[in-house]
Protein backbone atom coordinates (compact mmCIF):
# COMPACT_ATOMS: atom_id res chain seq x y z
CA UNK A 1 0.00 0.00 0.00
CA UNK A 2 1.11 3.55 -0.86
CA UNK A 3 0.02 6.63 1.11
CA UNK A 4 -2.36 9.08 -1.62
CA UNK A 5 -0.36 11.62 -2.75
CA UNK A 6 -4.01 13.38 -2.61
CA UNK A 7 -5.59 13.29 1.02
CA UNK A 8 -2.59 11.83 2.36
CA UNK A 9 -4.32 8.64 3.54
CA UNK A 10 -1.69 5.62 3.99
CA UNK A 11 -4.61 3.16 3.83
CA UNK A 12 -5.28 3.84 -0.04
CA UNK A 13 -4.32 1.00 -2.51
CA UNK A 14 -2.51 2.13 -4.98
CA UNK A 15 -1.09 -0.06 -7.80
CA UNK A 16 2.46 0.28 -8.99
CA UNK A 17 1.23 0.79 -12.51
CA UNK A 18 -0.55 4.26 -11.54
CA UNK A 19 2.36 5.22 -9.33
CA UNK A 20 4.28 4.49 -12.33
CA UNK A 21 2.07 6.74 -14.81
CA UNK A 22 2.06 9.01 -12.44
CA UNK A 23 5.43 10.33 -12.79
CA UNK A 24 5.51 9.61 -16.01
CA UNK A 25 3.29 12.43 -16.50
CA UNK A 26 4.58 14.50 -14.30
CA UNK A 27 8.00 14.49 -16.43
CA UNK A 28 6.36 15.10 -19.00
CA UNK A 29 4.67 18.08 -17.81
CA UNK A 30 7.67 19.17 -16.49
CA UNK A 31 9.62 18.48 -19.64
CA UNK A 32 7.39 20.64 -21.81
CA UNK A 33 7.31 23.86 -19.57
CA UNK A 34 9.17 26.73 -20.81
CA UNK A 35 9.71 29.32 -18.05
CA UNK A 36 10.18 32.16 -20.27
CA UNK A 37 6.43 32.14 -21.32
CA UNK A 38 5.35 30.80 -17.46
CA UNK A 39 7.39 34.14 -16.81
CA UNK A 40 4.82 35.98 -19.35
CA UNK A 41 1.39 34.33 -18.38
CA UNK A 42 2.57 35.12 -14.92
CA UNK A 43 3.35 39.04 -15.03
CA UNK A 44 -0.23 38.92 -17.65
CA UNK A 45 -2.25 37.43 -14.99
CA UNK A 46 -0.66 40.15 -12.21
CA UNK A 47 -1.21 42.51 -14.23
CA UNK A 48 -5.24 41.48 -14.58
CA UNK A 49 -5.05 40.68 -11.03
CA UNK A 50 -3.86 44.13 -9.92
CA UNK A 51 -6.50 45.56 -12.55
CA UNK A 52 -9.40 43.95 -11.02
CA UNK A 53 -8.31 44.70 -7.00
CA UNK A 54 -8.09 48.12 -7.99
CA UNK A 55 -11.61 48.71 -10.08
CA UNK A 56 -13.52 46.27 -7.00
CA UNK A 57 -11.69 48.60 -4.23
CA UNK A 58 -13.44 51.78 -6.23
CA UNK A 59 -16.46 50.30 -6.58
CA UNK A 60 -17.15 49.19 -3.04
CA UNK A 61 -15.97 52.58 -1.76
CA UNK A 62 -12.81 50.65 -0.19
CA UNK A 63 -14.41 48.40 1.21
CA UNK A 64 -17.33 50.54 2.66
CA UNK A 65 -20.00 49.23 0.55
CA UNK A 66 -19.23 46.16 -0.47
CA UNK A 67 -23.30 45.58 -0.50
CA UNK A 68 -23.67 47.92 -2.94
CA UNK A 69 -20.71 46.67 -4.85
CA UNK A 70 -22.08 43.23 -5.47
CA UNK A 71 -25.32 44.37 -6.13
CA UNK A 72 -23.80 46.52 -9.32
CA UNK A 73 -22.18 43.00 -10.58
CA UNK A 74 -21.19 40.22 -8.78
CA UNK A 75 -17.84 39.78 -10.75
CA UNK A 76 -16.70 41.25 -7.71
CA UNK A 77 -16.81 38.87 -6.01
CA UNK A 78 -13.61 37.00 -7.77
CA UNK A 79 -11.85 39.54 -5.59
CA UNK A 80 -14.00 39.71 -2.31
CA UNK A 81 -13.80 35.85 -1.82
CA UNK A 82 -10.28 35.81 -1.58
Amino acid sequence: MAQCSICGDQGVEIEQRHIDNAATARQLYLDSMNPGEAAVDWAHALRISRKNVILDLRTSNYLADMEGALVQSGVHTLVFRQ
